[in-house]
């Protein structure tokens, strides 16, 4: 059962009480007019001629990942280059092996450069050290409606007119900003569906099969309520470690408590898109949920994906995620009283009115008020929509949502222009709504 949800602008967190093989990789780029793979002189001076050097090295290595061809992805590691390092290197290409990628590609933009402070010992003969900044771009085969990016941090070596990839963020430079994605953590499974993939590691696959089974019509629920404005397509990723689950939600979550959150790499208000979209569960706490439980959480994480690019930072709380939630218990099974018994005990006790809708701060609490809002929050969703209708009620989400933080008069404008009740009409209705369904 259900019973915390926690959201973060920007992220979006469900907290729960402790109770096909991938598509074969696109074709190769014609071996036409093909920059001099790395190890290989450009003919170049080697100050002159880093940044055409570094631009083959990052083409040959992206196009043996698209390969398959571990050879010469190893090939672009720098020969004497730390020893753990290229033991890095060749485990990320083996973990890399059955994820579906319709792209995989680098961007160097040699006008960010990253100071690297490299002791001369780790040096190992290098003439010249060099960072700029690179990006990776990538594209889940049946996930991604577009391909997103995201920073790399690292790391090349000059020996003579020869440039390598020397090292990463983690071992030259600390400071340097830098995403590790779940093949940067072992190797990863994926499983395919009609309408989404699920990405894990073999010691979650019996959690990450239970998903797998649910995605689908995770999916087609999401949209019989949203409709057909979004992909219709989800990732969903399930970390191997705390460390894992850490580094892809951020460092400023409590990961142990965290069953489930729906994360963006970034938004784009004008086209209404949203790139790198992902739900991350947390498979220890995932894997204790009963099945109608585990199909309430994914619901509701889908339903931040398929909203999120109308969704402007800034928006309502109590709308966010009383709206996922909405979609999330629909047709679930599980009663009312069930699904929110904060609300259930506070609407029993004598006197009691729905007072106001939860404000931003109510829903960063903890224990049993911020259980309180979040119920409460989902409550008045489900009022809405009972009287006036579901299509009414994802107008008022996108009327709303689309305009990120506005003042209370403007949300009651628009409630009222939806209902044809004012602030005072609705709130006694909502009272009498929750009289009636909790006592």
């Amino acid at each position: 059962m259900v019973t915390l949800i926690i959201a973060v602008t920007g992220v979006l967190l469900l907290v729960l009480p402790g109770g096909s093989p991938p598509p074969a990789p696109e074709p190769p780029a014609s071996n036409a007019n093909r920059p001099a793979p790395p190890g290989i002189s450009t003919g170049e001076p080697a100050g002159d001629g880093k940044i055409p050097a570094i631009g083959a090295l990052l083409r040959s290595r992206a196009e043996a990942v698209r390969q398959r061809n571990r050879a010469a992805f190893l090939d672009t590691v720098d020969p004497q280059a730390d020893a753990a390092f290229r033991e890095r290197q060749a485990e990320l290409f083996d973990n890399l092996r059955d994820v579906p990628l319709k792209l995989w590609d680098y961007r160097l933009n040699a006008d960010e450069t990253n100071e690297v402070e490299h002791p001369s010992q780790q040096r190992r003969g290098s003439e010249e050290l060099w960072s700029p900044r690179v990006d990776l771009l990538y594209q889940l085969t049946g996930a991604d409606p577009q391909p997103t990016s995201r920073p790399q941090g690292m790391v090349f070596s000059r020996r003579g007119d020869r440039w390598y990839l020397m090292a990463d963020a983690a071992q030259a430079a600390p400071g340097l900003k830098a995403w590790r994605g779940p093949w940067d953590f072992g190797p990863v499974r994926a499983s395919a569906t009609a309408k989404g993939v699920v990405l894990s590691h073999d010691s979650n696959a019996e959690v990450a099969d239970r998903v797998r089974g649910e995605l689908d019509s995770a999916v087609d629920a999401v949209t019989s309520v949203w409709g057909d404005r979004w992909s219709g397509r989800v990732a969903v990723v399930l970390p191997e470690s705390t460390e894992e689950l850490q580094s892809l939600v951020g460092p400023e979550f409590a990961v142990d408590s965290i069953a489930a959150v729906a994360i963006a790499d970034r938004v784009d208000g004008g086209k209404q898109t949203a790139d790198g979209q992902r739900v991350v569960l947390n498979p220890t706490i995932a894997a204790r949920l009963s099945p109608s439980a585990l199909r309430v959480v994914l619901r509701h994480e889908i339903g931040h994906v398929a909203t999120r690019g109308v969704t402007v930072d800034g928006s309502p709380l109590w709308l966010l995620e009383g709206f996922a939630d909405y979609i999330g218990y629909k047709d679930s099974g599980i009663p009312m009283r069930q699904a929110a018994p904060e609300l259930a005990k506070n609407v029993q006790r004598p006197g009691f009115t729905a007072a106001e809708l939860p404000a931003d701060a109510d829903l960063h609490n903890g224990g049993t008020k911020l259980d309180f809002a979040y119920q409460r929050s989902w409550s008045f969703v489900v009022y809405l929509s009972q009287l006036t209708s579901e299509q009414r009620v994802v107008q008022i989400y996108r009327q709303i949502a689309s305009k990120g933080k506005i003042d209370q008069d403007i949300v009651d404008g628009i409630l009222r222009d939806a209902t044809g009740k004012g602030h005072a009409e609705l709130r006694d209705g909502w009272t009498a709504f929750l009289q009636q369904n909790f006592r």
